[in-house]
């Protein structure tokens, strides 16, 4: 599955690189090893989170989180480094990281021990909290849905990420740290659900010390990609269908929500 969302996603976004150009030269090469190469997966693909983690040394927790609407989340959990030990006297003051389109919490964790987010943050002294959105391999469960057998579970947009999703964990992570803050960051479509959380749920405004938009997005009117603006133009249409994958059905109202700026965002487009 690695494989093919790398090579779907590079199909996507070639359609706005411009021969000549180094990006495009880039694009070029990385298809060529995708397709040249014996070892398209990395040496750790095939574990899970909870696997990874521990085989690099560090303490991991999974922590469900139930949405308003009834959808049943799972949150991932570095409680701390291996260098900066259990200190209980150290305060680790708590991070939420909310990753991008087709990702998952994982995607903090790939690249291990010294060049992921997830770890790094970990060894500087924060609790470190993962989440994933729903309908990834995560958060696959409902109160009363089954995503295998009922439509209705895929019945979401970017919206309810942000409004429910995220505001549960929030909430979460800050009932049990006893935290009455933490920090945010998100990537890409993680930023998209802070811009719509913030937005739709001021209050949660309160809650967030600083919030860090890596690839930030907010509106998709104007994306260069004709696959995804074909999707954006067509987007009531795509609304009223109801389908098992939820690949078509995610992309609907952020292209026309309104979000007005919020205090707490630093905004780093990378």
């Amino acid at each position: 599955m690695y494989g093919v969302q790398v090579i779907v996603l590079l199909l996507v976004f070639s359609n706005s690189l411009r021969k000549g150009d180094a990006s495009y030269e880039l694009f070029l090469g990385i298809l060529g090893e995708l397709f040249q190469s014996d070892n398209v997966l990395p040496s750790d693909y095939g574990l899970n989170v909870t696997t990874y983690v521990e085989k690099q040394g560090y303490p991991l927790e999974s922590h469900e989180v139930v949405t308003e609407d009834g959808y049943i989340l799972t949150v991932h959990r570095i409680p701390h480094g291996v260098k900066n030990g259990t200190d209980g006297k150290r305060e680790r003051p708590p991070v939420l990281m909310m990753h991008s389109l087709l990702c998952s919490s994982m995607d903090w964790l790939y690249l291990g021990p010294e060049k992921s987010l997830g770890f790094l943050l970990a060894e500087a002294g924060y609790d470190v909290w993962m989440g994933n959105v729903r309908g990834n391999t995560w958060s696959r469960k409902h109160v009363k849905l089954d995503p295998d057998r009922d439509n209705d579970f895929w019945e979401f947009t970017f919206h309810e990420h942000g409004y429910y999703d995220v505001g549960a964990y929030i909430d979460h992570i800050l009932n049990v740290t006893k935290h009455k803050q933490l920090y945010y960051i998100g990537h890409s479509q993680g930023t998209t659900e802070l811009f719509i959380l913030t937005s739709m749920r001021p209050e949660y405004n309160e809650k967030i010390i600083h919030g860090i938009s890596l690839a930030p997005i907010a509106f998709m009117t104007d994306v260069r990609s004709p696959i995804i603006g074909m999707m954006v133009k067509f987007k009531r249409q795509l609304n009223g269908l109801r389908s098992k994958k939820p690949v078509i059905v995610a992309v609907t109202r952020i292209s026309h929500t309104q979000l007005p700026p919020s205090p707490a965002l630093t905004y780093l487009p990378l």
